[in-house]
């Protein structure tokens, strides 16, 4: 083997540790996995001879060797180490948050059978079933003990996590592990009774679902999305089924109303007061709540002062897709001279006025158009002021995560053609996106450059599920 020669001593650590990370996977991962497997990667690549994560790895090929023929690229190890195991503290807590994900689901599969049988639950899960659903936990779990490097001969040998060869391969492993909490016979699990007949604390699951429906900010949010936005609720919440859990305490819940709605379990507020915004079903998902809203709007601002050179008091802020103004509201707030909300649904752009009206946001105006084609009316509309663009692209959703394809589009238009016209009409500018926390950027920034665009990522963050970045897009010379 060549020994590499490292640029300087940051490359050096930095190969290290993404060594480290893929041998715990046996040799063989996803690129797009690394990052979050080590959080030293990211604070290392910003000071390493290049800051793109595929463009170091390419860098160093007696180390490593990328796949990219294939999305989402592959890296696999020139160089086999002994994967060094996590101290014990870290890999309890590995197991812990397993076995908590697997009576969670069991909980849950027990709750819907009762309901459907009539309070007689059936006879457990499907062992491999149960391992799909916990397949993240149980993956994070068998890398830090050192699992794969057993049982993976070498890089090529290596399975994606999910596939029905990987379950093979951690079948065993899973099934001892899930032992500790369930029962399991003929392939099938249930849980354990004396796991299952816990008590369940009533006071603290009403005050943590109280507390999540006001802090959220809607008059109604669907039980799928606020386990999403508020993940500790999982834990407290459990198997209890919260319809009939309203109706046994329902002096508890006394403000909020609990019940079905196709396949969703809706809590909505009746307590109306200002502070809450109006809503529909796609909205429940597309929305950016509050908080969500005003730190978009902050790191704008923000953006727009450094990079811009510009007052937020002389500035329009322009919201391609306001739905019922989550971030719209967050945007008025920080004072722009003029927030522009444009949203192709007539009933969602009704609602955006309702809501923008009922918070006195008297600088915000309304457009049910097609945003890309409503940009050049907004241009020459604002002619002379300078603009800052917002961008939430629809992604979320009950079924977003298991879409193959998780292409992200605004109707006919991709986000490279969103991206080419703001630069066409508003260059030198601002453009903020919210995206999926799995949205690889490195590969959407090849694609702008090969298409000619001139710009400069100026903000990257990640806050709960959700990636915020900023582009600084400027005029071609």
């Amino acid at each position: 083997m060549t020994v590499p020669e490292f640029k300087n001593e940051i490359d050096e650590t930095l190969s290290n540790v993404l060594i480290g990370e893929i041998t715990k996977d046996g040799g063989k991962v996803l690129v797009r996995d690394l990052k979050d497997y080590n959080l030293r990667i990211k604070s290392l690549l910003r000071k390493a001879s290049t800051n793109k994560l595929l463009s170091f790895l390419e860098t160093y090929p007696e180390v490593f060797s990328v796949d990219r023929s294939n999305e989402p690229h592959t890296v696999y190890l020139e160089i086999l180490l002994r994967p060094t195991n996590a101290s014990d503290k870290l890999q309890m807590k590995m197991k812990q948050l397993l076995l908590e994900r697997i009576i969670y689901i069991l909980k849950k599969e027990e709750s819907k059978a009762s309901r459907r049988n009539n309070g007689n639950t059936t006879k457990g899960v499907n062992v491999r079933w149960l391992l799909q659903q916990c397949k993240k936990d149980s993956h994070l779990y068998l890398r830090e003990i050192g699992y794969y490097a057993k049982v993976y001969e070498s890089p090529s040998s290596v399975n994606i996590v999910g596939s029905s060869e990987w379950v093979d391969i951690v079948l065993d492993a899973f099934q001892s592990i899930a032992e500790e909490v369930c029962d399991i016979q003929h392939g099938r699990a249930t849980i354990k009774n004396s796991i299952g007949q816990a008590s369940i604390d009533s006071k603290l699951i009403t005050e943590s679902i109280v507390k999540a429906v006001n802090d959220d900010g809607g008059t109604h949010i669907s039980l799928a999305l606020l386990l999403c936005r508020y993940p500790h609720l999982r834990s407290i919440i459990g198997s209890v089924d919260l319809i009939e859990f309203k109706k046994q305490h329902c002096e508890m819940l006394d403000g909020i109303e609990i019940f079905r709605q196709d396949n969703d379990i809706i809590l909505e507020t009746t307590i109306m007061r200002k502070g809450r915004m109006l809503c529909d079903e796609t909205g429940l998902f597309s929305v950016a709540n509050s908080k969500c809203g005003k730190k978009f709007a902050t790191i704008m601002a923000n953006a727009c002062a450094l990079h811009l050179k510009q007052n937020v008091r002389d500035t329009v802020a322009i919201d391609l897709t306001a739905s019922v103004g989550g971030v719209t509201l967050g945007l008025s707030r920080k004072k722009f001279v003029k927030v522009a909300a444009i949203e192709i649904d007539e009933n969602r752009a009704e609602m955006c006025r309702q809501n923008m009206k009922a918070y006195d946001c008297s600088n915000v105006q309304v457009y049910c158009q097609d945003a890309i084609e409503c940009l050049p009316i907004i241009a020459q509309e604002y002619r002379g002021f300078p603009c800052v663009v917002i961008c939430d692209p629809p992604w979320g959703g009950k079924y977003y995560k298991k879409q193959a394809d998780r292409v992200l589009k605004m109707g006919p238009w991709t986000m490279l053609d969103v991206v080419s016209k703001v630069s066409q009409h508003f260059a030198p500018t601002l453009l903020g996106f919210r995206m999926p926390t799995d949205f690889d950027n490195d590969i959407f920034c090849e694609k702008l450059k090969s298409a000619g665009l001139i710009f400069e990522v100026v903000k990257k963050q990640i806050i709960g599920p959700q990636l915020f970045l900023v582009f600084h897009l400027r005029d071609k010379p």
